[in-house]
């Protein structure tokens, strides 16, 4: 099953098949669902930034970011509707960065030599095994 995430505490998604989430936390819990065996694929996240009170999706992006940099989730594509100028910046670098992340996680999977992820090493060929 695919999702495609909104996270907006005042506006409504625009098609009826997109989740709607109205704060961090929920939008949080897509996405530990979709780290379990299974669960849902997120296709698409589409941000707002200010959700209401003190509570911003910058923490859903910190958590993106985390996820996909510990190679636990994939990337889904993502999108800014906020109006707030700074929140959208500060939004897309985070995001940029979780880019990088899943290339990087894609690069690695690619490669016929097995890479360190903590050193960034290379340990030589990774044999190939019959399934």
């Amino acid at each position: 099953m695919n999702i495609k995430l909104w996270i907006d505490d005042c506006r409504r998604p625009p098609a009826w098949d997109w989740a709607w989430a109205t704060n961090s936390w929920q939008a949080i819990e897509y996405l530990y669902a979709a780290c379990e065996v299974g669960g849902p694929t997120i296709e698409i996240i589409s941000f707002d930034h200010d959700l209401g009170g003190v509570d911003t999706s910058m923490r859903v992006a910190n958590e993106l970011e985390r996820l996909v940099y510990d190679g636990i989730i994939m990337m889904p594509d993502w999108e800014i509707h906020s109006a707030n100028p700074p929140g959208r910046a500060n939004l897309a670098r985070a995001l940029t960065s979780a880019d990088r992340f899943a290339k990087q996680w894609r690069d690695r999977l690619a490669s016929p030599q097995s890479i360190c992820a903590h050193t960034n090493e290379v340990h030589g060929e990774v044999p190939y095994r019959e399934r």
